[in-house]
């Protein structure tokens, strides 16, 4: 049974983006007190408007994925939707991040 007023943030993030890759974390949702949180997994899923929409389905002991095969210079949503037993939790709030350009990252490296 899920009791929820307003689903959790899950405190979205990319980080370690290139001109095709990113990687997605985000923070675990724990059981609470006032409410019943029964979370047997997490969709991922990154959408851009002009790439494919990639989704991924994890069970709760993982709070990252890398994606890959991304468009460079593009505006990237990242969300992280709970699953429960019966149905996700309607959470999708997006995360933007653009993919960069990997010679200004390989600038600094000299």
């Amino acid at each position: 049974m899920l009791i929820l007023e307003e689903a959790p943030s899950l405190h979205v993030k990319a980080y370690n983006m290139t001109t095709s890759a990113a990687v997605i974390a985000w923070k675990p949702l724990q059981r609470s007190e006032s409410s019943v949180i029964d979370v047997s997994g997490y969709r991922v899923s990154l959408k851009s408007k002009y790439d494919k929409t990639q989704v991924k389905l994890v069970n709760t002991n993982i709070s990252s994925l890398f994606f890959e095969d991304l468009k460079t210079f593009t505006n990237y949503c990242a969300s992280v939707e709970p699953m429960t037993a019966l149905v996700g939790m309607g959470k999708d709030d997006c995360y933007y991040f653009i993919t960069q350009d990997d010679s200004k990252s390989a600038c600094f490296l000299l």
